[in-house]
């Protein structure tokens, strides 16, 4: 694109990555000098090329570079819209119910819960399109562990300094066990609170990985529309089932152990991220949507007849739209600059908003400022904290720690270390005759 105008006035840079500030510019990239600019929050970022990685810049394209690298700008900017839903929801509605504001905020938005649901249909897509696409069950799970855990456990221990702070000492006792829990990314499943309130999304995430990875390991991604019909078919079952039965009638530790197994086998949500794999699939197969279009409308009546989370089925319809006109790429307008922009930060800003948010707008409310303005303030300083942790913390990390994995393949490589153990387990193994006798 053309030149950007220096409109900024003051400058501050950490380390290779640089903040201008004041003014107001159109938001643009040049992919010669690595230059993303944002108007949105009147900032400007300048990175060196070296800072860059293959995610990084691939969310802040031309418009017109869908063909040139396959892919999909519109689905990034749908993670972006998830994104900022749930900032909305929690800087508002959450902040007004849990903590309470000083005085009254114009409006409190109630729709957290869309975002979430966005999520994970966009997760059911975009994880079967990774996994189908690489073949490779490594593959798949050394970028999910690279791209979730080192991040997830830098802002865990934040979330240690953070819950020390007014208004999260009051609601968060921390203990070892609690602490020892969220560092495995499951604390629910456990038996504790998260510390991180959103944190409960990435473990029905992380659950849905570990059923990924099962129907891949059985073929059953090969051709996944029956697969998916029948793990549809039990979590009605087993979701209603769970829903219904009296904990009186079955005693407290079965009822708990009921519950828990329903939690355990993501039986309420893993309909969403089936909706998600069979808009993919049937993208892939168009001459087969009447298939999967009837399977599209199974998994939406299966959601919300075991759902408890008195979800709308008119939003989940129009989510399914959204999910399908970006797929089909029908919404070029989803390829705002700033949109790709927060998608290209979104694993940042999902970690740190919540507590991090609660605490800037606590304090900003008790120097007396207004609710709408401590939301704007807090929002605009979120944003811009997840931009240089993005940038300067999160993806560095996950370079160092793919070299890390790589140089420790290639050791075991070198080492024949992955084949002695085979030999090990073979030889270890009874022969024929062996059991026979």
């Amino acid at each position: 694109m053309g030149a950007v105008p220096d409109v900024f006035d003051h400058e501050c840079k950490l380390g290779k990555l640089s903040f201008k500030f004041a003014g107001w510019n159109a938001f643009c990239h040049r992919v010669g000098s690595h230059r993303v600019c944002g108007s949105a929050f009147f900032f400007r970022i300048t990175l060196d090329h070296e800072i860059m990685n293959s995610d990084s810049i691939a969310a802040v394209p031309a418009a017109d570079n869908k063909e040139k690298s396959g892919r999909i700008f519109e689905l990034d900017a749908l993670r972006a819209i998830a994104a900022l839903n749930l900032m909305l929801f929690h800087f508002t509605w959450v902040y007004s119910e849990k903590y309470g504001f000083t005085t009254d905020i114009l409006y409190k938005y109630p729709y957290g819960k869309y975002g979430t649901q966005l999520f994970f249909m966009l997760s059911g897509l975009v994880n079967a399109m990774t996994l189908m696409r690489k073949q490779s069950a490594s593959y798949y799970i050394q970028s999910r562990f690279i791209r979730i855990l080192p991040p997830f456990l830098l802002v865990l221990g934040l979330n240690l300094l953070l819950v020390q702070m007014m208004p999260l000492r009051d609601h968060i006792q921390l203990s070892p066990a609690m602490i020892a829990a969220n560092a495995t990314l499951l604390p629910n499943l456990l038996g504790y609170e998260c510390i991180e309130p959103v944190i409960w999304t990435l473990q029905i995430e992380i659950q849905f990985y570990v059923v990924l990875l099962l129907l891949f390991a059985l073929g059953a991604l090969r051709r996944p529309f029956w697969p998916i019909m029948g793990c549809l078919s039990f979590c009605l079952v087993f979701g209603y089932l769970s829903n219904q039965i009296d904990e009186a009638l079955v005693g407290a530790k079965a009822y708990q152990g009921l519950q828990w197994l329903n939690a355990a086998l993501i039986v309420e949500y893993f309909p969403l991220f089936a909706l998600g794999m069979l808009i993919h699939q049937g993208y892939l197969e168009k001459n087969q949507w009447l298939k999967y279009g009837s399977g599209i409308a199974v998994a939406a009546m299966v959601y919300h007849g075991i759902e408890t989370r008195d979800g709308s089925p008119v939003a989940t319809l129009l989510l399914i739209g959204l999910l399908l006109a970006c797929q089909f790429g029908k919404l070029p307008i989803l390829r705002s600059k700033p949109l790709l922009f927060i998608s290209g930060i979104s694993y940042s800003l999902y970690l740190l908003h919540n507590n991090l948010g609660t605490v800037i707008i606590y304090y900003l409310n008790q120097m007396g400022i207004s609710p709408l303005l401590c939301f704007i303030l807090a929002s605009g300083l979120v944003i811009i904290i997840s931009a240089i942790a993005a940038y300067t913390i999160e993806r560095p990390l996950g370079r160092i720690v793919r070299r890390v994995w790589a140089t420790a393949g290639d050791w075991l490589k070198s080492r024949d270390v992955l084949a002695r153990c085979r030999s090990v387990v073979s030889a270890s193994r009874p022969t024929a005759k062996e059991t026979s006798i």
